[in-house]
């Protein structure tokens, strides 16, 4: 299946570290593409985004992969994200 071209453009955005939270991801592929990539329902995709911290290990790394960024660099995001669900 080919790559969403969204990812490019969220590839040069994190490395420029202008990504930060899963949700800013979220805003340039649209949830609905990022949860057919992982292999997960959309409702399950919905549930991981309310609670970051259900991702999994191979569910990160599937995503790393398709932004073709370092596999380390796509946990920042997730932490970033679950930390602040936990904030509030």
């Amino acid at each position: 299946m080919a790559k969403d071209k969204r990812y490019n453009t969220v590839k040069m955005l994190m490395e420029a570290g202008k990504i930060s939270t899963i949700e800013e991801l979220i805003e340039i592929v649209p949830k609905s593409i990022v949860a057919k990539d992982l292999n997960l329902h959309y409702y399950q995709f919905l549930a991981k985004m309310k609670k970051p911290a259900l991702f999994s290990i191979e569910e990160l790394v599937t995503l790393a992969d398709k932004i073709e960024i370092d596999r380390m660099k796509i946990i920042t995001p997730v932490v970033v994200g679950a930390k602040k669900k936990n904030d509030h």
